[in-house]
């Protein structure tokens, strides 16, 4: 860089052209907050991220008025012929979403507040009690209320059902309840009505049930697990959109959730959270039952390698694909929590 002039005329016209080539990069804009397994800015907003499950801390070192998007772990789907793990609940105040939180103003002051990031829950190990996979955990903000601002809560999945002992065995197993209910079960010849797990979203949150099989029903079949935007899917008169699938999920513009987060669903413009996973159709299927948008795993079909129920996405909450005969249910897909504020 050249001499600057003492004339303030020329020393103008210095900075002026100076400004191309040389001029001062401005310092990043510092966090007013600490805590996440990332932290950026963007858009205008300072975000902090979690991802990896269990408990965390987000520290404020003054006031703000947050935002958030929580979704809590997915179930796992069931063994034998089982359902699709219902999807974890979601809850967030963003602008239109559709909890009774949306749009509500959540302050907090300065202090530490806890986080949890609520895991997803196992799929159901073939030949192995219980045949149902296990049930998701919930991820929570500020649970008990540590500080100033108000706790929030996203359940976690219902687990998909199968068979007690993981085997063949008869009967018809109904779906567990959770932010969504898990997908039920079918294993018997014998007309007859099986229900899906009921959801229970917590306060602002949403989630929706599993897919029933009512009479009359398709014998030896899963059905969907629940996802925040949508039911599970069962068959006969529940089949719909698509016999067993898992319900979809609800997805955010991205001038709330950047890109990375969530995953791609019906509307490119959005990224989708907690859906449910998808049902075993039986007797052999071409293609599997697909989970819901928003990281549910698809149901397992026949043939080979085909079998076994995929997992949930991870840090989405998606719910895991229930298995066909002798395999494994798909996990459920841990939580994420994401917190942002005006920058």
């Amino acid at each position: 860089m050249g001499a600057r002039s003492t004339n303030p005329t020329q020393s103008f016209f210095d900075d002026f052209f100076r400004s191309g080539t040389d001029a001062v990069t401005p310092p990043p804009t510092p966090f007013r907050a600490t805590g996440g397994d990332v932290e950026f800015h963007a858009g205008g907003y300072e975000y902090h991220v979690y991802t990896t499950t269990g408990a965390s801390t987000l520290v404020f070192g003054g006031s703000e008025n947050i935002e958030y998007v929580i979704a809590g772990g997915g179930g796992g789907g069931g063994a034998y012929r089982g359902g699709g793990g219902g999807a974890g609940a979601l809850n967030s105040n963003m602008p239109g979403f559709p909890g009774s939180y949306a749009g509500t103003t959540f302050p907090v002051s300065s202090g530490t507040y806890p986080v949890v990031v609520g895991a997803g829950g196992a799929g159901s190990v073939t030949s192995s009690p219980p045949g149902n996979g296990s049930a998701g955990s919930a991820s929570t903000w500020n649970s008990g209320g540590v500080n100033s601002g108000t706790p929030v809560t996203a359940p976690g999945g219902g687990y998909g059902a199968g068979p007690p002992s993981g085997g063949n065995d008869s009967g018809h197993f109904a779906g567990g309840p959770g932010g969504s209910g898990g997908g039920s079960a079918d294993n018997t010849s014998s007309d007859s009505s099986t229900n899906g797990g009921p959801a229970s979203a917590g306060t602002g949150g949403i989630g929706n049930r599993g897919g029933n099989n009512p009479s009359p029903d398709v014998d030896y079949s899963g059905s969907g697990g629940g996802g925040a935007g949508g039911t599970g899917s069962g068959y006969g008169p529940d089949a719909g959109p698509v016999a067993g699938a898992g319900g979809i999920g609800y997805g955010f513009p991205s001038s709330q959730v950047p890109p990375s987060y969530g995953t791609p669903g019906p509307d490119a413009s959005l990224r989708y959270f907690c859906g449910g996973g998808g049902g075993l159709l039986y007797p052999e299927a071409t293609t599997a039952r697909p989970g819901g948008a928003g990281g549910g795993g698809d149901g397992g079909y026949d043939p080979e390698p085909n079998a076994g129920g995929s997992p949930g996405t991870t840090n989405t909450g998606g719910g895991g694909g229930g298995a066909y005969d002798a395999n494994n249910g798909g996990d459920g897909g841990p939580g994420i929590v994401i917190i942002r504020f005006a920058s």
